[in-house]
Formats: C-alpha cells, sequence, structure tokens
C-alpha cells in the first residue's frame, strides 16, 4: 500500500508544482479484521503516519511545532 498525495503549491523556496510524496506502508495481519478488512481506526492511523512523515521531510517535524 502507498499512501500519496499530490498538490500544487507554492512556497516560500519556489514553486513545488506536481510535488508527490509517497508514503510506503506493508499492511500487517494486526490491521485487518476478523471479516479481512482494514477499520477505519487502522487507516486514518497510516493517513497519519503519512502526514507527520511528509510534514517531517518539508521541515516540519512534530517537534518543530
Amino acid at each position: 500500500m502507498v499512501l500519496g498525495h499530490h498538490s500544487s503549491v507554492t512556497a516560500g523556496n519556489g514553486n513545488l508544482d506536481n510535488m508527490i510524496y509517497e508514503y510506503p506502508y506493508t499492511v500487517t495481519g494486526d490491521d485487518i479484521d476478523d471479516f479481512g478488512h482494514a477499520g477505519n481506526y487502522h487507516y486514518v492511523r497510516w493517513i497519519q503516519y503519512a502526514a507527520v512523515a511528509h510534514s517531517s521531510e518539508l521541515g516540519w517535524s512534530p517537534g518543530a511545532y
């Protein structure tokens, strides 16, 4: 599974048009319920991991806040 985000923005350091950020994540058995589905809890957690990693890569780690 690759969680990604595509955006067209302008930042202080220049134009970041068509910037794509991908966060690879391997779904584990612990993420899947008895019905073979990933619940909303897990999906939102994956998005949070990707968001923090993306923000950190851009210089805004959780410690910067």
